[in-house]
């Protein structure tokens, strides 16, 4: 088998490539064009409403514990600054995947240098998880820049500079953050992972440092600050109700297809899992105690992630920072003996991007009535146009060029990480230049949001803000209430609507029961294949108190 040698690459050169190589396929410009989409609303609508400290997560007034105050309160600071709500949702994610790859490479060179650190920070803004999931506004990156991070201090600490007792107040800062940000189950997976490390850092042997107890108390403020606002609302208003765990069956599917999903999502870069955990290979390991570390903390998540029902796919970023640092380790060892191999893959990777590049430059220019023709379920290309054109178009031909360079480096027999790197960042440029702003024209949520607030009255300054009512029957309907832009609150129509002379708003799915009021229909559309209807609430007079005063 011949032998792959990679040149020793330049730091300088090695950072500004990877840096640009981010900032193209997780392009800043581009994450507010799309509406809020699955659940990111429902962050939206709990950051709008979070109003007090300790804060209480609360969804159109409504108490809800499945959502944890961190990454709300970060998505309302950037929206108190200006930022739509879109961008500043999706903002934290990316910048959270961006600390992640400035850790993972300082971690790697560290330990195994410059080509373990360009290898292990590619690794992690390259995945096909990463790609995905990094650009939606979800907490889940930030979980795992949490994680990531807590473990990494606790070990310096721990280890490098043997102060115990700052690892322990480390560990239980972020122990704190993660429950902040992801509940029980994110201070879970950051704890177990560390109770069962083996020498040198087996835990149950250091319980006795004075750093233990303030560790426990840090927690237990974090805990207190979330459990005391739920606390108190549960005794003012009901608790929601719980939604049901998956089916036997459905966890099942879980158990057996959990390993296929890793090696997908992780592509290209889950070829090279299997390297860090070869005994074979495992001596040959830069930093042993480092990497052992590593294994132990990627070993049990996965355990974790596997066996729990709850687990979704945006959960394996957990994964992720671990699997880079790993991979970084023994990079120079898999590709020193499968370096020719992943190249004449890439090349083949590299033809396709090329012919998607052309494609989806016609995609732009081609008329839309041949378009259509060709794929009937297109919908309306009107924002083909403007600036949102040139745009579209810099981007693909961005995307092409690099495809080019990455074909170049193949025949040159470059960095396998680098010509990767070409190739996804062409990939992503595709994304966002032809696919993001398709998906980005149909706005249907906040379209239907507009609709319903062209039947309301506009707000006048001096007055308490407006509120409209959504009668509690009706599940979800965040974003489109989102982009009404007014208050919403959850109320049974028949009790909780206010008492008081005002007119008032309901979106209901039949004519409200509140006594007192006549009801006008407004407007009515369709909602998950149901009628929704917007009525106006108009108080009754009382006759008999007219014949009094006339009387």
């Amino acid at each position: 088998m011949a032998i792959f040698e990679e040149k020793k690459p330049c730091a300088g050169r090695t950072i500004c490539f990877i840096l640009v190589i981010f900032a193209l396929s997780y392009s800043f410009w581009d994450l507010g064009m799309r509406e809020l989409f699955r659940n990111e609303s429902e962050y939206a609508v709990a950051a709008q409403e979070m109003n007090s400290f300790p804060p209480l997560i609360t969804l159109h007034g409504q108490m809800q514990t499945g959502i944890f105050p961190l990454f709300p309160a970060l998505a309302k600071g950037l929206s108190a600054c200006g930022l739509p709500m879109e961008f500043s949702l999706r903002f934290i994610s990316v910048v959270s995947l961006l600390a992640l790859v400035m850790i993972v490479w300082l971690a790697c060179y560290r330990t195994g240098g410059i080509q373990a650190s360009a290898a292990g920070a590619a690794v992690m803004l390259s995945t096909l998880l990463a790609a995905e999931k990094a650009v939606e506004g979800y907490p889940h990156m930030l979980t795992a820049l949490i994680l990531y991070s807590g473990w990494l201090l606790w070990f310096e600490l721990a280890l490098g500079r043997g102060n115990w007792n700052l690892a322990w107040i480390a560990a239980g800062l972020f122990g704190g953050l993660a429950y902040c940000n992801a509940g029980v189950t994110g201070l879970i997976y950051f704890a177990i992972p560390l109770l069962i490390q083996q020498r040198p850092l087996n835990v149950w042997t250091k319980l006795r440092y004075p750093g233990v107890p303030v560790c426990l108390g840090i927690l237990a403020l974090f805990i207190l600050l979330q459990w005391l606002p739920q606390w108190e609302a549960k005794m003012a208003m009901a608790a929601p109700v719980q939604q049901e765990g998956p089916a036997v069956s459905g966890y099942f599917k879980q158990l057996i297809g959990f390993l296929p999903d890793i090696f997908f999502r992780f592509l290209p870069w889950s070829l090279m899992l299997w390297a860090p955990f070869c005994s074979a290979l495992i001596p040959l390991d830069p930093n042993p105690l480092f990497g052992k570390f590593h294994r132990i903390l990627f070993l049990t998540l996965g355990v974790m992630l596997w066996l729990n029902p709850e687990t979704r796919s945006r959960d394996l970023l957990y994964l992720t920072p671990l699997l880079a640092v790993l991979i970084g380790e023994f990079y120079w060892i898999v590709v020193r003996r499968y370096g020719f191999r992943f190249l004449t893959a890439f090349r083949f990777f590299g033809w396709i991007l090329l012919l998607a590049s052309i494609l989806f430059l016609g995609f732009l220019y081609l008329p839309e009535s041949f378009l259509q023709s060709v794929l009937p379920r297109l919908h309306a290309l009107d924002y083909r146009t403007g600036v949102s054109l040139i745009v579209a178009t810099l981007e693909v031909l961005t995307a092409f060029c690099l495809t080019v360079t990455g074909l170049i480096l193949c025949v040159r027999k470059q960095a396998v990480w680098k010509v990767y790197l070409l190739f996804f960042g062409s990939m992503m440029l595709l994304f966002w230049g032809v696919v993001n702003p398709y998906r980005a024209y149909n706005r249907p949520r906040s379209a239907m949001g507009r609709e319903f607030r062209s039947f309301l009255p506009a707000e006048e300054e001096g007055k308490k803000p407006f509120t409209i009512y959504k009668d509690s029957q009706i599940s979800g309907l965040y974003p489109e209430c989102w982009y009404m832009g007014v208050r919403v609150k959850t109320a049974d129509t028949s009790r909780q609507i206010a008492d008081d002379s005002e007119t008032v708003y309901v979106i209901s799915t039949g004519v409200p029961a509140a006594a007192g009021r006549d009801w006008v229909r407004l407007y009515d559309t369709v909602y998950k294949d149901n009628r929704l209807f917007l009525y106006k609430g108009i108080p009754r007079k009382d006759e008999t108190d007219e014949y009094d005063e006339d009387y």
